[in-house]
């Protein structure tokens, strides 16, 4: 048992370092440049005011996701790259330990899984160097995300099997962290909300506890991400060149077939099917 322990922590000590190196010979690219500037100027990202005033006027007239790119500016145009290659590895690192421990039904610790998993991310996450190492715009949209809405249905699947009643003070703190997650990226939290709405129309009765301002919480936070202003204001400028139905079916396709994982994946899946 202490072996295997033992074995476990080095195997994320060993996966840790390596991805550090990885992460720390990269160069700032991409929309890390783009972040480093306040919105639409050439004014350079120089405080927390700035940050604020950029992100308002992105959330206005170009997406939603408010949080998350305050989070790139701050390391795209205040604290630089190195803090971040630091960080980005312990997420890293947090996202297979919570793939992991979701997955883990045991309370032993399994070193085998680490490798299927560590695999897993390689094979089905499209673009996985880019998503995950160096640069910080797709690390904070998609990884970053990913680990936090994953933490987040951990945390909902442990407290829909307490069914608990709680105080005022942790439904409001419920409440507060549920909304910053459905805020954070519409990719993610447009599923979770759907599955929300359907589980909880078919099952009313379920629907009490702490599972009120939690799940109350998430939903409006993936309203106010999806009814950003600045969506309206993009979609409207990709219209003007696109028809609604070719630029559905292009997004579609773009993310079914853009990553080979991906596309894998939803082979495998049909031949289960039949």
């Amino acid at each position: 048992m202490k072996s295997s322990k033992l074995l476990f922590a080095l195997s994320f000590v060993v996966i840790g370092v390596v991805f550090y190196l990885l992460d720390s010979n990269n160069i700032f690219f991409d929309d890390d440049v783009f972040y480093a500037f306040k919105y639409e100027t050439n004014q350079r990202i120089e405080s927390i005011s700035d940050i604020l005033d950029s992100q308002v006027d992105h959330f206005l007239f170009r997406n939603g996701r408010f949080v998350v790119h305050c989070i790139v500016q701050f390391f795209c145009g205040i604290l630089g790259p190195h803090i971040f290659y630091l960080l980005n590895t312990c997420v890293f690192l947090l996202f297979l330990y919570a793939v992991y421990f979701y997955i883990n039904k045991s309370t032993q610790k399994k070193s085998a899984l680490l490798p299927i998993v560590l695999l897993s991310t390689i094979l089905f996450i499209p673009r996985w160097s880019a998503t995950t190492i160096g640069n910080v715009s797709f690390s904070v949209n998609y990884l970053w995300c990913a680990t936090f809405y994953l933490l987040f249905i951990i945390f909902y699947k442990q407290e829909k099997e307490k069914q608990r009643t709680v105080c005022t003070f942790y439904s409001i703190f419920f409440f507060i962290l549920s909304l910053i997650v459905g805020s954070l990226q519409e990719s993610f939290c447009i599923g979770i909300s759907g599955y929300f709405l359907y589980y909880y129309f078919k099952n009313q009765k379920s629907f009490k506890g702490s599972i009120v301002p939690i799940v109350s919480g998430f939903l409006i936070g993936t309203a106010i991400i999806v009814l950003a202003p600045g969506n309206f204001t993009r979609f409207e400028q990709l219209s003007a060149h696109t028809s609604f139905l070719g630029k559905f079916f292009a997004n579609a396709l773009s993310l079914l077939f853009g990553g080979y994982g991906l596309f894998l994946f939803f082979m495998l899946s049909i031949i289960a099917w039949f």
